[in-house]
């Protein structure tokens, strides 16, 4: 430290201690106590080169050490939680289990089965979509079998449907519904449906393939239809005619099945019992007819009968609609018959689970929420039709005739539908051209179109064309996706507002379907929190990774 630096030191510290400078006119005894407190300053002052930074070491490392502390603090309010968390995780039963509840648990093996299954059932997203799953993790241009859910909170909505389901199945079981006669009945006859569905898909399968479509069936179909096909070559559309004759084949597949089932069994139905419903006593065992040695009488039909619901039994009503559901019982049963093993593979267990799980959760909330659900005020259906408003709209609609004709790519279709439209403003009668020139259905009914034609369900484009049009005012031909349109605009409405009494019962509807929703997830939570249900989130972290890894995909 320079003097000068010294001195000012000295003056400043003076200054701080209220020290006097030596003034002319003192007493001696006053500058001697002056000079010797200075004295005793400029010894400090003195010793401050080596001091002073010594005392700034010592300050720095005292910040240092506290922000440490700070720092240190910050990590343990933030970690020591997670920590404890994770030290407290349950640990699973068994290192594959990805959940517990009552006494039971859900392996991943079980989980991947269930995903695999849900996802192949369900198209268009309706698994993501129906359970709450994060609907924008999905490709919209992919089924949701390719879609691996792809977020724990997925994997956990997933788990839990899965332990609902059983939970569901228990507390059926517990009621003693199951057990109910009439229940056992109906979930027989579900299951039953269920085969006999699957049975016709699997001997369908067996007997019917693309292969069986001929050359020579083709070829015909091509000769038969040339005017269709035009100066299309038969290699070029060889295809498109197999699934055409596929398909119709199909659809005849299952009468003629049918018919032949009946005349090997050699069915016989005894229908003149059905007009004996009110001796019902005394015809009961009776049979109305007999497959494979197997008796269905006039009581297991009137069993069958009661169960329905009062709509199909008013269907089914009097003695010509009752021959008609017995042809069905009887059908079903030569089916089963003729099916006999075939009905037990895995896919239909799997359906006959669900609908067994679906029915009984129909009975628990016939006999657990719809009878808790009030009906709606006044003033509850005033209020939502007022917040709705908007959404109770007829919409702007047109009725309109059409000729559609096939843009063919070498100008042909153009031509054509240049000339359909040239006779249409010369005068000609639309249901005559649309007769001549249209290549779809429209051709048959001379242009008319069942129905009328909404604004919001219509192509933009094509809807910009219909709605600019006058009555009785006739469009262009106009190019929309691969074919030429012309229109002519019979009427046109605009949009109308309903009024409340129209969509009075929509709205009771709409209201008894949210209340609804609201009380069953209550009675669901319920369920899963009495269950005291378990996820283990290592275990499905694990699982999440080894899917993640079979689909090369990164999160």
């Amino acid at each position: 430290m320079g003097d000068e630096e010294k001195i000012s030191l000295l003056d400043d510290i003076q200054n701080m201690l209220g020290i006097k400078q030596k003034e002319k006119g003192s007493t001696e005894k006053e500058d001697d106590v002056v000079e010797e407190q200075e004295d005793s300053l400029e010894d400090i002052v003195a010793q401050m080169p080596s001091e002073i930074p010594k005392q700034r070491k010592k300050s720095q490392r005292n910040i240092i050490w506290g922000i440490v502390a700070v720092v240190a603090g910050c990590i343990l309010i933030l970690v020591v939680p997670g920590f404890i968390s994770w030290l407290k995780e349950p640990k699973p039963p068994a290192p594959d289990v990805v959940a517990s509840y009552n006494d039971k648990t859900i392996t991943m093996e079980e989980l991947r089965e269930f995903v695999k299954v849900e996802m192949a059932r369900e198209a268009e997203h309706y698994i993501c979509e129906e359970h709450g799953l994060d609907h924008s993790l999905c490709n919209p241009d992919e089924s949701c079998e390719t879609h691996p859910i792809d977020s724990m909170e997925g994997y956990r909505q997933l788990v839990e449907m899965m332990a609902t389901e059983q939970i569901v199945l228990d507390w059926a079981e517990q009621q003693g519904i199951t057990g109910r006669e009439e229940v056992q009945h109906q979930l027989s006859d579900l299951f039953d449906d269920a085969s006999v569905a699957e049975l016709v898909k699997q001997i369908r399968e067996k007997q019917m393939s693309m292969d069986t479509i001929t050359n020579y069936e083709i070829q015909q179909y091509y000769d038969s239809n040339r005017d269709k096909y035009g100066d299309k070559a038969f290699s070029d559309v060889k295809e498109e005619i197999r699934e055409i004759l596929y398909a119709q084949k199909e659809e005849e597949y299952l009468p003629a099945y049918i018919e032949q089932l009946k005349e090997e069994a050699g069915l016989e139905i005894n229908y003149e019992l059905l007009e004996k419903t009110d001796q019902y006593e005394i015809y009961k065992n009776e049979a109305l007819f007999d497959v494979h040695g197997k008796k269905y009488t006039l009581g297991d039909f009137m069993t069958e009968f009661n169960e329905l619901s009062e709509e199909y039994q008013q269907a089914f009503e009097g003695y010509e609609n009752k021959k008609i559901l017995v042809d069905q019982l009887a059908v079903k049963e030569l089916i089963l018959e003729d099916g006999g093993d075939d009905a037990t593979d895995g896919e239909l267990n799997h359906d006959t689970e669900e609908l067994k799980i679906s029915y009984l959760y129909q009975i628990m909330h016939q006999e657990e929420i719809d009878e808790k659900i009030a009906e709606p005020t006044e003033e509850e259906i005033a209020e939502y039709y007022e917040t709705y408003k908007s959404s109770f709209m007829i919409p702007e609609s047109a009725k309109v005739k059409v000729i559609w004709i096939e843009e063919t790519g070498d100008g042909k279709g153009k031509d054509k539908a240049d000339k359909a439209a040239e006779a249409l403003k010369n005068g000609s009668d639309f249901a005559e051209i649309a007769k001549q020139y249209s290549e779809d259905g429209s051709a048959e009914t001379g242009g008319e179109v069942e129905g009328d034609l909404y604004r919001n369900h219509l192509d933009a484009e094509l809807a910009e064309v219909i709605f600019s049009l006058e009555a009785g005012e006739i469009s262009d031909a106009t190019l929309v996706h691969g074919g030429y349109y012309i229109f002519q605009l019979v009427s046109k409405q605009e949009e109308e507002q309903m009024a409340l009494e129209e969509v009075r019962e929509d709205i009771i509807s709409h209201i008894s379907d949210e209340r609804h929703h609201e009380l069953e997830k209550e009675m669901e939570d319920m369920l899963l929190e009495q269950s005291n249900l378990i996820i283990y989130e290592k275990t499905l972290r694990k699982m999440m990774k080894e899917v993640e890894d079979s689909n090369g995909t990164e999160k």
